[in-house]
C-alpha cells in the first residue's frame, strides 16, 4: 500500500478538525465584524447635530395695490351692516 492507514486516518482527522475550527473562526469573525459594522453605523445615524434653524417669518404681507378697495370693502360692509341691524 502506498501510504499507511494509521497515517491517513490522522492527517483526515486534523484536516477536519482544523477546517471545522476554521469555519468556527470565520462565523466568530463574520458576526463581530457584522456587529461592529451596525454599531458604528447606528452611532454615525445617531451623531448627527440637529437641524439648522428655520428662517424667521416675514414680517407681514404688503398692502399696496389693495388698500383702496379694502377700504370701499371695508365700508360697504359697515353700511350692510348699519342697514340690517336697522331693519331688525
Amino acid at each position: 500500500m502506498f501510504f499507511d492507514k494509521k497515517v491517513f486516518k490522522s492527517f483526515v482527522e486534523k484536516f477536519f478538525f482544523l477546517n471545522l475550527r476554521t469555519q468556527i473562526d470565520m462565523k466568530k469573525k463574520k458576526t463581530t465584524i457584522t456587529t461592529a459594522l451596525f454599531s458604528v453605523i447606528s452611532i454615525m445615524c445617531a451623531a448627527q447635530g440637529p437641524p439648522p434653524p428655520l428662517p424667521p417669518p416675514p414680517v407681514g404681507l404688503p398692502i399696496d395695490n389693495g388698500l383702496i378697495i379694502l377700504l370701499a370693502l371695508g365700508l360697504l360692509y359697515g353700511a350692510y351692516r348699519i342697514l340690517k341691524l336697522k331693519r331688525a
